[in-house]
């Protein structure tokens, strides 16, 4: 029997507002850099950490520098190396902590008690991914990827982020492509059409259970992910192909495709895939789908607006005159309902605008300002989203200085945009005491 398509809602309230614009985003600029995660959410996604980026989780912050994974305690804001092997130099792979490259190597969090995290292995040019135990022994191989062995005729991977579901789940973002062998006087050359591409991977048996190849990831949730895939009106002819024409106007294939990317019109076209059962539903098949193509292509760029999952209903927020309106979807019938309408103000999403912006287990943070929109103090505010209340915590600059990167079971963190990152109890933020708030300054090399 042909199993019937078991519809997520999830969707609806973020393409029902695909075409409004987010103001309230532009609210404040001191934006830290790429790599946030959160380990009190059910999804954790960690990017390239680089340029800076850190998770958080209850005993302090994890990072990665200097090919090394690292975390900072909050007790004594020391930076530690993650390993346990005694009187390790840190240089090599015997070290617990080695990542291989610090410019391959990162995607650091902390999920279901164990620290996950790439490394680059130099010998078998693969990428790994690894769990290993907060005392940093009993470091595991999960799964890996042909990150530059072209001689395999297997697909490569170049990794963009990985979102850390806790059930045991891995949904990676990435490139691939399988190399293409040319041989020539000068020797053999290799030749990759890259490719957007979502693998899924069950982190326990190290298995991966899905690869959707042309789909770019867009957003997480515990039960399904948002992709996007590319379309264009008239197809690409591959490598091959335009090798086989008879005659071509142009001198080679990569004059091809600089013609092919500037004359031809492309437009993205969104689907669902459901975690439990593998299904893959474009969006035009779900039904009461407002705002939306009946064909399901949407013909302009995506922009992040929602604001994130909690009790079954995804929250949304969308411009009205001066302020907002924050709308509930429920994800089993699709219907909508208004939740809460800020008059004057705007939504305080998260510093990364990835990631979801319900705080402390259903609370909405917003501002309401006390004139116009980039003029005077604001009054931040809480909605609980459990109860309907709305609550006053205190006064700041219009754009607020202190906003959200993250959070642990008992604290927030807050990136000013100084340089550091700050740890403040919850119960001292809700009281808009900051007196106790205590600064860390993530050092990379």
């Amino acid at each position: 029997m042909k199993k019937e398509p078991r519809y997520s809602f999830l969707l609806c309230a973020l393409l029902f507002i695909l075409s409004l614009c987010s103001c309230g985003r532009s609210a404040n600029d001191t934006t830290a850099s790429s790599g946030f995660s959160f380990t009190t959410k059910d999804v954790v996604t960690a990017e390239r950490e680089i340029a800076g980026g850190f998770g958080a989780y209850h005993e302090g912050f994890i990072f990665c520098d200097g090919g090394l994974l690292k975390y900072m305690a909050f007790e004594d804001g020391k930076t530690h190396v993650v390993c346990a092997v005694p009187n390790c130099l840190h240089k090599d792979s015997n070290c617990s902590a080695w990542l291989g490259s610090s410019y391959l190597g990162g995607y650091a969090a902390f999920v279901n008690g164990q620290y996950y995290f790439i490394s680059y292995d130099e010998e078998t040019g693969y990428l790994d991914l690894n769990k290993m135990s907060p005392e940093a022994r009993d470091r595991q191989k999960v799964c890996s990827f042909n990150y530059n062995d072209y001689t395999r005729g297997e697909t490569v991977y170049n990794i963009n982020s990985v979102a850390y579901i806790k059930n045991d789940i891995a949904v990676i973002s990435c490139e691939a492509g399988t190399p293409e062998e040319t041989e020539s006087e000068a020797g053999f050359t290799y030749s990759i059409d890259w490719k957007p591409s979502c693998v899924v991977a069950d982190l326990r048996s190290g298995r991966v259970t899905d690869q959707l190849d042309g789909y770019s990831v867009y957003a997480v949730y515990p039960d399904c992910v948002w992709l996007e895939k590319e379309t264009a009106e008239t197809e690409k002819l591959t490598q091959e192909e335009y090798a086989a024409l008879e005659d071509s106007p142009y001198p080679s294939y990569l004059d091809y495709l600089a013609w092919y990317y500037q004359n031809t019109e492309t437009f993205r076209e969104t689907s669902v895939y459901f975690l439990d059962t593998g299904e893959l539903v474009p969006v035009h098949a779900i039904p009461n789908l407002p705002r939306i193509d009946e064909s399901g292509l949407v013909q302009f760029d995506i922009e992040s607006v929602d604001l994130g999952v909690f009790n079954g209903k995804v929250y949304c927020e969308t411009a009205k005159g001066t302020g907002y309106e924050i709308f509930g979807i429920d994800i089993e019938t699709g219907t909508h309902s208004l939740v809460y309408t800020i008059e004057n103000g705007s939504p305080l999403i998260t510093n990364m605008t990835d990631y979801d912006s319900i705080m402390d287990n259903g609370k909405i943070l917003f501002v309401r300002y006390e004139q116009e929109y980039g003029t005077g103090n604001g009054i931040v505010c809480t909605l609980d989203l459990e109860t309907g209340e709305v609550r006053e915590i205190y006064t700041d600059v219009w754009n607020v200085k202190y906003r959200m990167a993250g959070e642990t079971d008992d604290s927030f963190i807050i990136n000013p945009g100084d340089g550091k990152l700050y740890r403040i109890l919850k119960t001292d933020y809700y009281n808009g005491d900051f007196s106790s708030m205590k600064g860390y300054r993530l050092r990379f090399s």
